[in-house]
């Protein structure tokens, strides 16, 4: 304990005259000299997670092996030789120079020593996987993706730990084994046997048929259908999206008409029998006008019939997928069209 006190200091010290190859800025270097001071207390009063905390944000600010080392060192208290013995072999395979700082050096060494002692405690599990669709199965450890591979020893920390197989249409039952610890590989047989949830859709007219079935056709499993509910959406919301162009397509279409009835109007008024000269030029205006508004009028009018043809059709589409969910629909949309102006209506 107290080779591990000096060593702590001996960072502190360090960090406060480190070079640049070793931090970024004089900020990085004393938030890293912080963190590591309060790391180095945690673990001294065996706080061991908050010593693991506050040595991986140190590590964060500036690299060091002597972080990398208690990190190492903590972990082991806590049981989690895995990560303890990742960070011994960091320490081990850097390439620390000889001009690098004592603390560095001595760090190295002491990791030397230590993962030969931790390594005729760390326990391995090999996997093997059974069953269709074996070779392309993920392995899981306490609901967790194991970076593994089936037949392959993988180091895992002692205790219980739950495995489980799960293939694209197949899964294993999950599976409880207790690790102990020592230098030895336990093996596991998975097999392959249950239906996945949510499995992708098998291609194909053939049906699924559950093997605990017993001629129920209840017990049939066949693939799962599209999300009927999330087409019917979209279908919906294109459809009121067209009758909200057909709406904008009347009114546009009631503003033209309006403005040509009064173009027309007006030039009535100016000669309601016989056009005098003297008003020629003015009747040509308001009967340009008229035939612009009237170009306006065929056009707004074209729109809001597109939109209510479009919208009913998508109406009409959502409603027979909610037909088979139970659901009423149909759609019945129309628009007319008077002197005065046009109006959508419809039932939904």
């Amino acid at each position: 304990m107290r080779k591990e006190k000096l060593l702590a200091v001996s960072v502190l010290g360090i960090l406060l005259h480190a070079t640049p190859a070793f931090c970024q800025s004089d900020e990085d270097r004393a938030a890293a000299r912080s963190a590591a001071q309060a790391g180095a207390t945690a673990y001294d009063e065996g706080r061991w997670q908050d010593s693991v905390d506050l040595f991986s944000r140190a590590e964060q600010f500036v690299h060091a092996p002597p972080h990398l080392l208690y990190l190492a060192r903590a972990n082991v208290k806590l049981n989690r030789l895995v990560r303890a013995r990742e960070a011994y072999l960091k320490i081990v395979k850097e390439e620390i120079p000889a001009t690098a700082p004592k603390a560095f050096r001595d760090a190295r060494t002491a990791a030397n020593e230590e993962i030969t002692a931790l390594e005729k405690r760390v326990p391995a599990v090999k996997l093997s996987v059974t069953g269709k669709g074996a070779e392309d199965s993920t392995l899981f450890m306490d609901g967790q993706k194991l970076a593994a591979v089936s037949g392959v020893p993988v180091p895992v920390d002692p205790g219980l730990h739950t495995f489980q197989a799960r293939g694209r249409e197949l899964e294993s039952d999950a599976l409880p084994l207790t690790v102990a610890e020592g230098n030895r590989t336990t093996a596991l047989t998975l097999e392959l046997k249950h239906p996945v949830k949510n499995a992708p859709i098998a291609t194909g007219p053939a049906t699924k048929v559950d093997p605990t079935s017993t001629g129920n056709p209840s017990n049939a499993i066949t693939p799962d259908a599209p999300p009927a509910q999330k087409v019917d959406s979209g279908l919906r919301t294109a459809a009121y999206v067209s009758f909200g162009a057909a709406v904008v397509g009347a009114g546009v279409g009631t503003v033209f008409l309006v403005m040509n009835r009064k173009a027309s109007s007006d030039a009535d008024a100016l000669c309601p029998t016989n056009c005098p000269e003297s008003q020629r030029d003015r009747i040509d205006h308001l009967d340009s006008r008229a035939n612009r508004t009237a170009t306006g009028v065929w056009i707004g009018y074209g729109v809001a019939a597109a939109g209510v043809i479009l919208g009913s059709t998508f109406f009409a589409l959502s409603s027979n997928g909610s037909k088979e969910t139970g659901k009423s629909g149909g759609a019945h949309v129309g628009i007319s069209a008077g002197p005065t102006g046009a109006v959508v209506h419809g039932v939904f």
